[in-house]
């Protein structure tokens, strides 16, 4: 099964989801990290119906999902949240917990580091595929099959769809959240 994201069609403050039936009878979020679209998920097989964003994550994401499981008459969701996505689910909980009956989340930081956020920053301004390209070798450090995976069927869709402005958005939100 495959998830592509589309292109975007709104400003990123423009929250928009995509539901994928699968003939399960409960749904699952999946949340992107900084830098990645959902079609990072793609190959994964999970018992739920699936919920998607169809654009780049560079924040909270109360509202537009609160309004789009309303509108879509779902009552309650699991989230999966990777990285960034991990920190938007977290988020998610503390203001709309109950509407979560479960939250998966992988490869969250507590905080990240001025520091590390200021050299992507950097990166992107002097040139966006090649800092984002190293990016995403940096997060399949270990794991050459999946890389060699996500450059061949999900890195040209991912590169193109996020802009300059989005990546640095992300980074701000990464630099003024924490977990505590």
């Amino acid at each position: 099964m495959k998830i592509h994201s589309m292109p975007r069609l709104h400003t990123s403050s423009s929250n928009e989801f995509l539901s994928i039936p699968r003939g399960f009878k409960r749904s699952l979020v999946l949340i992107p990290g900084w830098g990645f679209t959902a079609n990072v998920f793609s190959t994964l097989e999970l018992p739920y119906d699936y919920i998607v964003p169809l654009y780049p994550v560079t924040g909270p994401l109360n509202s537009a999902l609160t309004a789009f499981l309303d509108q879509n008459g779902i009552g309650r969701v699991s989230i999966l949240g990777w990285s960034m996505g991990g920190l938007c689910a977290v988020e998610y909980c503390k203001t709309c917990g109950d509407r979560v009956d479960s939250l998966f989340l992988f490869s969250l930081r507590f905080h990240y580091r001025p520091e590390d956020i200021e050299a992507l920053r950097s990166g992107i301004l002097s040139d966006k595929q090649r800092a984002l390209k190293d990016f995403h070798r940096l997060c399949f450090t270990g794991h050459r099959q999946d890389y060699t995976w996500f450059c061949r069927d999900c890195q040209s869709e991912t590169l193109a769809i996020w802009s300059s402005d989005d990546l640095i958005s992300g980074l701000n939100y990464l630099l003024q959240n924490t977990i505590y």
